[in-house]
This record gives C-alpha cells, sequence and structure tokens, in this order.
C-alpha cells in the first residue's frame, strides 16, 4: 500500500511539472495570438504554478488499481473535463482571457487538448515501461526462486528426459 501511494505522489509530481511546461509553453503562444504583448507581471508565475497543481490533483480521479478498458476511458474523460474545468475557471479568475470572447475560449481549448494528449501519451509511455520492467524483475525473481527450490531438491538441471516408467523395469 505504501509503494502505491509513493507512486501515485510520484506520479502527480512527475505530471505537475509536465503541466507547468505546458503552461508555459501555451502561454507563451496564446499571448502572441491574442494579446501580441511582450510585457506579463510576476503574478503570472504563481497563477501557473497554481493552475498546474489544482490541475495535476485531476490525477487522483484515476484509481491505484487496475481497471478496465471502459472504466480507464470514463475516468480519462472525466480527467479531461476536470482540466477543462480548472484551466477555463483559473484562466478567467486571473484574467488570462475572457470568456465571453468565444475565439479565445477555443483557442484555449485547443491548447487544453493538445497539452492532454502530449503529457497523457508521455504518462502511458511510461506506465508501459514501468510495467515491462516490473514483468521482467517478476520473471527473473521466479526463475531464481525456481533454480533455489530444484538445488535444494537435488535436481541438477540436465536436458536428459527421465526414462519413462515401464522401461525402467
Amino acid at each position: 500500500m505504501q509503494y502505491m501511494i509513493m507512486r501515485k505522489t510520484k506520479e502527480i509530481f512527475l505530471t505537475f511539472c509536465m503541466i507547468t511546461t505546458g503552461i508555459v509553453f501555451a502561454a507563451l503562444v496564446y499571448i502572441k495570438v491574442y494579446y501580441a504583448m511582450n510585457d506579463v507581471g510576476a503574478d503570472i508565475l504563481w497563477q501557473i504554478l497554481l493552475t498546474s497543481l489544482l490541475c495535476s490533483l485531476g490525477n487522483l480521479i484515476h484509481p491505484m488499481r487496475e481497471v478496465g478498458k471502459r472504466r480507464f476511458r470514463v475516468n480519462l474523460l472525466m480527467h479531461y473535463l476536470y482540466i477543462n474545468v480548472v484551466v477555463l475557471g483559473t484562466g478567467s479568475r486571473f484574467e488570462w482571457f475572457d470568456l465571453g470572447v468565444p475565439v479565445m475560449v477555443a483557442g484555449m481549448m485547443a491548447l487544453i487538448l493538445v497539452i492532454f494528449v502530449a503529457i497523457s501519451a508521455v504518462n502511458r509511455t511510461m506506465e508501459i515501461r514501468e510495467s515491462r520492467r516490473l514483468n521482467e524483475k517478476l520473471l527473473e525473481y521466479q526463475s531464481k526462486k525456481l533454480q533455489t527450490e530444484a538445488a535444494k531438491a537435488g535436481i541438477t538441471g540436465t536436458s536428459e528426459e527421465p526414462e519413462e516408467p515401464d522401461k525402467i523395469l
């Protein structure tokens, strides 16, 4: 259980870092496209960190145990909707954009989708890599365990097949 909590904490922290990077990238694009200005106050840094933290907490939507594909997809959709609510809510609160301007909202939603897909792909790749590594370690452990048990039983591991019982007599 403690391993699962540590794993989830690590996942949230890593996602926080990726989201922060994604938001900084989105802010750069968004400011250049919609505002055409270069001066941004230092407050935006705190706003980005807060928004990233809130977004990364969305990982708690996914349970620590394995779920079926359908449930995984439902969780992924809920997570995506959560991210939209957080980013659009904080973006409006911090006056990054005006919710009354459909083009700005559409642009922000497009950026959210791109960042969400990119981060989800990275997370999925890392999960697959970790799963393969754990499976390899498990096979290695099982192989060593079988060798140890065979050695204790006095089995030598020769490739000769035992004779059939009626040939022995």
